[in-house]
């Protein structure tokens, strides 16, 4: 995949990605879909519209600029489909689960039963909101969370407790925090994202396709001079793809590594002229790529996804959550 690809479409309602071998290349993706739960509201598309893969023989998929040469993008192939997700869930070291939700689709019946499991200082922030659209991305993401937690041990969504590090990222506190259940947590307009995994090390981003935002002055602030130049020289009509799959790439790392934007966003950079991202790290960003494995993903055609995982994990999962089992 070149440098300005675009990331492939999976507009279904539950993707799972893994890394198997590939012929000229380390790994590939495998992508598989189940049409068996309830689809993310998809704006101008269908909900009953076919999932389109962006693959080898695609237009956008033979674009290159950049200083990086293009080189041949691995095709993305269904396998067949898999169940719905149990209400129990086993993680393994060698896989992250991703927990999706669209906040627009839940109701204010459903709004108020997920309200029941905040705490007080949760509730009182989510009272703070003036704005509708983020004071429910919040209320979504913290039932999310809660509600996921639960799916791997017999906790009460409700007793969950958290605590942050002195960059702000969450963590699990009290006596559960034994359980050895890490996170990361994010949400956009239109979507909220919880990845879950055995590994501290996980950090995941999404970002809405649609938002505004100037993207030749962000650019010199943020990227890489390599990823600067990259996007700089990449065609108008996959410009806002690169830019975000780049944006979102690199916030995915600096909440794996659990210390926010103040690590510098321009001490590393990231290649998407692979199979996948690669990241190559400056002097004043002490890192071993060999210590990390990148997963892109676009859950609907409206936003594009980024995690970042140990290099254990072979193997991604991916669920719409409806809320239908809420308490």
């Amino acid at each position: 995949m070149s440098t300005c690809a675009v990331a492939a479409t999976a507009a279904a309602t539950c993707v799972r990605l893994k890394r198997t071998p590939s012929r000229g290349n380390s790994s590939k993706v495998i992508a598989a879909v189940s049409g068996t739960l309830q689809p993310l509201n998809l704006g101008h598309r269908s909900r009953n519209a076919p999932c389109r893969i962006a693959a080898r023989g695609s237009r956008r998929a033979k674009l290159g600029c950049g200083p990086f040469p293009p080189r041949p993008e691995p095709p993305l192939t269904f396998e067949p489909p898999i169940t719905p997700a149990p209400k129990r869930a086993i993680l393994s070291p060698k896989r992250a689960d991703l927990w999706l939700a669209d906040p627009d689709a839940v109701s204010p019946e459903r709004e108020e039963r997920l309200l029941r499991l905040l705490t007080p200082e949760e509730t009182a922030r989510w009272e703070r909101f003036a704005v509708p659209s983020p004071k429910r991305q919040h209320l979504v993401a913290r039932a999310l969370l809660r509600l996921t937690l639960s799916r791997y041990a017999d906790v009460a969504p409700e007793r969950w407790r958290f605590a942050a590090n002195e960059h702000g990222r969450p963590r699990l506190d009290g006596p559960e925090a034994a359980l050895g259940l890490h996170f990361n947590l994010t949400h956009t307009d239109g979507l909220v994202a919880l990845a879950v995994a055995a590994q501290s090390e996980i950090g995941v981003d999404v970002e809405d396709l649609g938002r505004r935002a100037d993207m030749d002055r962000l650019a010199p602030a943020v990227f890489a001079p390599e990823e600067a130049a990259a996007f700089a020289a990449c065609p108008a009509e996959v410009r806002r793809d690169t830019f975000f799959a780049l944006w979102t790439l690199k916030e995915a790392y600096v909440k794996a590594r659990g210390r926010g934007i103040a690590m510098g966003l321009k001490t590393f950079a990231f290649r998407l002229d692979g199979p996948s991202p690669v990241a190559t790290f400056g002097p004043s960003c002490a890192d071993d790529p060999a210590r990390w494995r990148f997963w892109r993903l676009r859950p609907t055609p409206r936003h594009t996804l980024a995690l970042a995982t140990s290099a254990e994990v072979a193997e991604v999962r991916a669920h719409w959550t409806t809320f239908e089992d809420a308490p």
